[in-house]
């Protein structure tokens, strides 16, 4: 359980006290990653990227967080797993890519530099993450499509500030922070605020399988989906009207295969 994090000045001009509010939010994310963490800053001071890291699938990498690609273009706050990292990693060498730790952070990485978001479709796992790539000037944030990872933002005229949980948005905002009471209520009734609301107002939480793309030359920001479920074979499967028997089968080495890959 990793932690990222991050102001993003939406007026092309240095952020207000960035030096103290990103270390605010990266100490307060320090629960959530005790074996490595770090703050990114761009030479202008407009963005800051924050990540706590904890170490699961490859303990014996040390590298320093946020992640700085091989090319120096890209920088990226990660909080997740992939489970097909190995097989990833190969095809990214058969691309021509460098690969120097060979973990999921980097994967991650340099396949969202080489091929863009579509990248994210060759991925078996699940994921929040900010990406910042400081030659187009361009940041994105995404959750994948089970919504394993939260990722939550707040937006306002003046900046994009964007973290794991609500608390250290809520710490650094400059804005006044109240209660949602739609979403409470909605929390009383169905143990959950409603899709993309939390439970302060304008704190939003990024739906799943979508992503924010930041355009920070012209600081326009757009959100599109860039995952979706794929019934199509399933659905070709129940029509053909499978017997008990099948769908059981079926399913069995549908589980057997998935947890063989996870473990």
């Amino acid at each position: 359980m990793c932690g990222i994090a991050g102001i993003i000045s939406l007026k092309n001009r240095p952020v207000l006290h960035i030096h103290e509010r990103s270390n605010k939010m990266m100490q307060m994310l320090d629960h959530r990653g005790p074996d490595y963490n770090g703050i990114w800053y761009n030479k202008e001071k407009t963005l800051s990227i924050i990540n706590t890291r904890l170490s699961i699938v490859d303990l014996n990498n040390k590298f320093d967080v946020p992640f700085i690609s091989n090319s120096n273009k890209s920088i990226m706050t990660y909080n997740g797993e992939i489970y097909n990292y190995q097989y990833l990693g190969n095809y990214l060498e058969a691309k021509g890519v460098n690969l120097k730790y060979k973990s999921d952070t980097e994967i991650l990485t340099e396949g969202i530099e080489l091929e863009g978001l579509p990248f994210l479709n060759k991925i078996d796992g699940f994921w929040s993450f900010g990406f910042y790539n400081n030659k187009k000037n361009e940041f994105i944030l995404s959750r994948d499509l089970m919504g394993e990872k939260g990722l939550y933002y707040l937006l306002s005229d003046e900046e994009l500030i964007f973290c794991s949980e609500i608390e250290p948005i809520i710490a650094v905002s400059r804005n006044i922070c109240e209660i949602d009471y739609n979403s409470l209520l909605s929390s009383f009734a169905f143990r959950s605020a409603p899709p993309e609301h939390s439970l302060i107002k304008n704190v939003l939480k990024l739906l799943p399988g979508n992503s924010i793309i930041c355009n920070l030359n012209n600081n326009k920001i757009k959100k599109i989906v860039t995952q979706k479920f794929e019934l199509d074979k399933w659905l070709d499967f129940f029509n053909s009207e499978p017997s008990e028997d099948k769908i059981l089968d079926v399913y069995e080495e549908t589980l057997c295969n998935a947890i063989q890959i996870r473990v």
